[in-house]
């Protein structure tokens, strides 16, 4: 792999795979809900969604045209901290497909009657998770937990965030946040170094670099509990602990921890809930790590006469956890069980295009296989079970959506988890 930072701030991975045919590009920006300050919330996600929409020389119809004449996929995502845009095609098409991806995220018009319609796509993407309780229950313990730190903020806006969006708030946005210091490219697979060069030169020679700093502040984890009545066939819970930064060296350790509580049919949450009770369909322990905290979750649906007994078996499982620790054999299946599918992901140019680009984008390095493999297997029991109290030995924070429970019921449920609660 080669990296190179061209004068202006703009950073390229190189990854050239000569056995393969396809070639993957992906673009990193520094633009997500995290660093919306100064916008309505939301603008990421809709300029996200307005970069396919045309630019100053190609209508949307244009830009569908010109991928499908070189047999492409491109998409996007926003996150919290960063906006992804992909494109996969055959390593004969990289140069322009190189071309369009730039055009649209440097040239992008922002049509005033496509950023009407599209304002509407997004607002039915709200209401659909508003639909969504799962969805509901997560964006309401994130506000709770990270209350007043943009962290706290849903990715999509809200109805009235994002009807408040105007053309010269959104063409603002992009000209202070798609700029070359804020962009990483990521060209894998089968293409041209000296052409990948040139094209990525001459593309971003005219874009000026940002002019504004800002500061990252670390949000304060907050306990508590939120409910939200609504008319459903089960309640959803999800339990939130301050976790771990994307970037802290316990990372690895978080990751088998993960696994052993609550990914996969093996895990301690899935065999006490649904195997041994029978008292859910699934259950899930996810950690979600921003650059400089984390949101530690574990979420469940289950009938509404079961909620409060589905909560009290979740803190036995972490009490037996923090109390019994973890057994050298159970460990040892975890580390095997999760070293094997990491490597079974990265199998395509395009995933170990995605991998190598979150790790410059986090960490500004790459960490190889070997390595993260190396580290994985360093973790030990006495690691387990340190990083199991650090998470859940203080209170936890609630978030339910469907016919819930009055608060003082889940508040004495949550009295008999191994840090009770405020």
């Amino acid at each position: 792999m080669e990296r190179i930072v061209l004068d202006n701030g703009l950073r390229l991975l190189l990854l050239p795979e000569t056995e393969s045919r396809i070639f993957t590009l992906d673009v990193w920006v520094d633009a997500g809900s995290r660093f919306e300050t100064g916008y309505h919330s939301g603008i990421s996600h809709l300029a996200e969604h307005m970069v396919f929409k045309g630019t100053e020389t190609r209508s949307s119809l244009d830009i569908s045209l010109a991928m499908d004449d070189i047999g492409g996929l491109i998409n996007a995502y926003t996150g919290q901290e960063h906006t992804r845009y992909y494109v996969k095609t055959l390593g004969e098409y990289a140069t322009q497909a190189l071309e369009l991806l730039t055009d649209m995220l440097l040239h992008a018009a922002i049509p005033a009657r496509e950023l009407e319609l599209e304002r509407q796509v997004v607002l039915e993407e709200i209401a659909m998770y508003e639909d969504s309780p799962e969805d509901m229950a997560h964006d309401n313990l994130a506000e709770l937990v990270w209350q007043g730190h943009p962290l706290g903020t849903p990715i999509s806006g809200t109805r009235e965030s994002v009807s408040a969006i105007d053309r010269e708030e959104l063409l603002g946005f992009l000209r202070n946040r798609y700029t070359p210091d804020r962009m990483l490219l990521v060209c894998a697979g089968d293409f041209d170094r000296e052409t990948v060069l040139r094209t990525v030169e001459q593309a971003f020679s005219i874009r000026p670099v940002s002019t504004e700093t800002e500061p990252l502040t670390p949000p304060m984890f907050q306990t508590g509990i939120v409910r939200r009545q609504k008319e459903n066939e089960q309640v959803c819970l999800e339990l939130g602990f301050p976790g771990l930064s994307s970037t802290a060296p316990q990372r690895y350790t978080l990751t088998l921890l993960t696994a052993l509580l609550g990914d996969g049919e093996s895990s301690r949450l899935y065999q006490r809930l649904r195997e041994e009770l029978g008292l859910v369909y699934g259950v899930y322990a996810v950690h979600y790590g921003s650059k400089d905290a984390g949101l530690y979750t574990i979420s469940v649906s289950t009938s509404a006469e079961n909620q409060l007994v589905v909560l009290k078996e979740i803190g036995g499982v972490l009490t037996t956890l923090l109390t019994d620790g973890v057994p050298a054999e159970e460990l040892n299946r975890v580390k095997k069980k999760v070293k094997t599918a990491f490597v079974m992901s990265l199998e395509t140019v395009a995933a170990r295009a995605a991998r190598e680009g979150r790790s410059e984008h986090l960490s500004a390095r790459s960490v190889s296989v070997e390595e993260v493999l190396a580290a994985w297997e360093r973790v030990t029991e006495e690691d387990i079970l340190c990083l199991a109290w650090q998470i859940f030995g203080g209170a936890a924070a609630l978030s339910a959506v469907g016919p819930v429970e009055e608060e003082s019921a889940y508040r004495a449920v949550l009295q008999t988890f191994p840090g009770g609660n405020d």
